[in-house]
């Protein structure tokens, strides 16, 4: 299973996206930022599987939540991505 992070300003922040995103049917796991990336935050966020990426990006969108950054896992380590 691929997993995203969504990260996220500050550790509140990030258990607020945890708690909208549970709210609405979406598991996440608030999680550190992974070594070698640059968080743009407190190096926080939420991990979540790729395919609810998207609608989990919308529903915080909707709820007043900046997604600072977006990480993927891949071979070399992991990456910013855009979704």
């Amino acid at each position: 299973m691929e997993y995203v992070l969504l990260m996220a300003g500050s550790i509140t922040h990030a258990q607020r996206m945890a708690a909208v995103l549970e709210n609405r049917g979406i598991r996440s796991f608030i999680a550190r930022a992974p070594e070698g990336t640059d968080p743009r935050g407190c190096g926080y966020g939420v991990r979540l599987q790729r395919s609810k990426a998207a609608p989990a990006q919308d529903i915080l969108r909707h709820a007043g939540i900046t997604v600072r950054a977006v990480y993927e896992k891949t071979e070399d380590g992991w990456r910013e991505v855009a979704l």
